[in-house]
């Protein structure tokens, strides 16, 4: 048995305005075991959580649009053949990509960002194509249009176990001895960011 629960909280960066979001999804799936004359039936357990931190003046955009996506691509990868699924997670990750960069083209023409200001999308000058979002109060303050998330995402089947993330959300575990003592959580996934030396000269190579 296993229990699953999920909790964002704004902060106080940008007043009431929220860009995190998370999924949390578990299921059974029953099916025939091939080979068995009695039609012997195996029951395998699924489940898929995610949390994403949206970054940017749509930040909350991009973190949804990401959730949804994932959610609904490893749903419909419960039960499919464990070769497989490492290849789904994948394919998750870069059709969030995909969807959150068409949405760049339906950005809204007026943004209440937080207690921050309302922008309003505009040409950067009239002799130029690049797209930005102007504060309505104060014309020098100006943001591109650009906006992302950070994405961290478990994906189970039985016993195994697949983690894969984007960006600066971590996925760790907890630890208990077999003395029932706590033990200090192990961090499972690495760092994509210039702080990390390994995605500098990654980045730097690339």
């Amino acid at each position: 048995m296993s229990a699953s629960a999920g909790h964002t909280d704004a902060g106080s960066r940008y007043g009431q305005l929220n860009q995190d979001k998370f999924f949390v999804v578990e299921k059974s799936i029953i099916t025939a075991v091939e080979g068995q004359e009695d039609a012997q039936k195996k029951e395998s357990k699924y489940g898929a959580w995610g949390v994403f931190d949206g970054h940017g003046l749509l930040g909350e955009y991009a973190s949804r649009i990401a959730s949804s996506t994932m959610q609904l691509n490893l749903e419909m990868s419960f039960g499919e053949a464990p070769e497989s699924l490492r290849e789904e997670v994948v394919s998750c990750f870069s059709t969030s990509h995909q969807n959150i960069i068409q949405s760049y083209n339906i950005a809204p023409l007026r943004y209440k960002f937080g207690d921050v200001a309302t922008f309003v999308l505009s040409l950067a000058s009239p002799d130029s194509e690049d797209i930005i979002y102007v504060n309505e109060e104060d014309p020098e303050d100006f943001r591109p249009l650009e906006f992302g998330t950070t994405a961290v995402i478990v994906f189970r089947k039985d016993n195994e176990y697949i983690i894969a993330n984007a960006g600066n959300s971590h996925a760790v575990v907890g630890r208990v001895s077999s003395s029932s003592t706590l033990l200090p959580p192990e961090r499972l996934t690495t760092e994509h960011s210039i702080r990390n030396p390994e995605e500098l000269r990654r980045v730097k190579e690339g």
